[in-house]
């Protein structure tokens, strides 16, 4: 990726580079496929890739640099894909019942106090968080 006087978001999660280009563009070229031809991203679009081929470019999300305010902003997120993002700025581990994975989860979130944002998710949903090992292992279950 070479930026073109910009601002963005880029997040692995393998196999897949996510981009989110929030001002200016972005030049990608593939990794491992040198004959594709390279790739602007503009500004207000969003892009998943692999080392071989270019995924659709799509709209922006307009939280996806909510982060770096420190917030967590859920819009109909699966709790299992919540989770994976808590566990990103926590210590410790969390883990859930897989008859709660698909609960979709919305809300504001603070990525600084984990702890916070477990009560206010049980707190919020019908879900029940039971702590081991002074809190560095969390479960969460169905109420």
């Amino acid at each position: 990726m070479q930026a073109l006087g910009t601002r963005f978001i880029v997040r692995q999660l393998s196999p897949f580079t996510h981009l989110a280009v929030l001002e200016g563009a972005v030049k990608v070229v593939l990794a491992e496929n040198r004959q594709a031809e390279s790739l602007i991203v503009n500004a207000g679009q969003r892009m998943a890739f692999t080392a071989q081929a270019f995924g659709a470019a799509n709209p922006t999300d307009r939280n996806a640099s909510a982060w770096t305010q420190g917030m967590l902003m859920a819009d109909k997120m699966r709790l299992a894909d919540f989770v994976a993002e808590v566990t990103r700025y926590r210590h410790g581990f969390v883990r859930f019942d897989p008859a709660i994975a698909d609960l979709r989860i919305s809300g504001a979130f603070p990525i600084s106090d984990s702890q916070r944002t477990l009560n206010m998710l049980v707190q919020t949903y019908p879900v029940t968080a039971t702590a081991h090992l002074r809190g560095y292992w969390v479960t969460l279950s169905p109420a």
